[in-house]
């Protein structure tokens, strides 16, 4: 959960929590992971780069949470 997303932690997402997680879990090596980011606000090129990757979205909208999950992709 961030306060505001930003590129740099969709791609430490990837590149380095995914890695680290299959590393301190092999029990779930071969099971698929689905990736997803929280955060109150979102620019249009985060969401962009979010939807490239794969990457689930929860973003706050009034009261409620919305949850963004049309491209999520197994990794």
């Amino acid at each position: 959960m961030k306060s505001k997303a930003k590129t740099e932690h969709l791609e430490k997402l990837v590149t380095k929590k995914l890695p680290d997680f299959r590393t301190l879990f092999p029990e779930y090596r071969d099971y698929p992971i689905y990736l997803g980011i929280g955060s109150m606000s979102f620019d249009d090129h985060v969401l962009q780069r979010a939807q490239e990757l794969g990457i689930g979205i929860l973003r706050q909208k009034g009261d409620t949470i919305e949850a963004d999950t049309g491209a999520v992709r197994a990794y």
